[in-house]
């Protein structure tokens, strides 16, 4: 019993992690699984899902009616009736930065599905290219050249091949890069 308890109190803390841009929507994902559940209730609020219900409820949905306090700024673009209430922010602004928490109601005690996501945004690029560069098995190099207000920058992460998120050991990888580019350069 105390280790289902310690489970799920450890599960209930994930904070998934989704970028965007500013100027651009970003979607922030919840899903589940309509044939096993059916159509469900839900709610999407500010902040991590506590015990009961949504923090700060701004989007929900009772008997398959969905309440929206911003239509213009929050939709589910999904189809609730197939299990998917992703939230899509319209324009996103810095103040959408932070946690959002989405609920699935499943009927019974302690079982619904909660998703933790924090969103982190960058200046939204006006105009920018890209290119990628194998750097060995597994590992490429993606290289953004942008424009934005005047100001050019580049960026470089290195990733693992499969995705374009680059976990925690990449960014250790993408400073010795930096410094090794620093170095050549110099």
């Amino acid at each position: 019993m105390y280790i289902y308890l310690f489970i799920y109190i450890l599960a209930s803390e994930i904070l998934t992690e989704v970028g965007g841009l500013t100027g651009h929507n970003v979607t922030l994902p919840c899903v589940y699984d309509v044939d096993s559940h059916g159509v469900l209730d839900f709610c999407w609020g500010r902040g991590k899902v506590p015990r009961f219900k949504c923090s700060d409820t701004f989007l929900s949905s009772e008997d398959q009616s969905v309440l929206n306090e911003d239509p213009s700024r929050y939709q589910v673009l999904g189809s609730p009736t197939d299990g998917d209430v992703s939230l899509t922010i319209v324009d996103a602004q810095w103040s959408d930065e932070g946690v959002y928490g989405c609920r699935i109601q499943i009927p019974g005690w302690f079982n619904d599905i909660k998703v933790n996501i924090r969103l982190v945004l960058k200046q939204g690029e006006s105009h920018h290219r890209h290119h990628f560069t194998s750097l060995g098995p597994g590992l490429i190099v993606l290289s953004f050249f942008s424009s934005c207000g005047g100001n050019y920058y580049t960026e470089v992460d290195i990733c693992h091949s499969w995705g374009l998120s680059a976990p925690p050991r990449c960014k250790l990888m993408k400073f010795f890069f930096f410094f090794f580019l620093k170095k050549l350069v110099t």
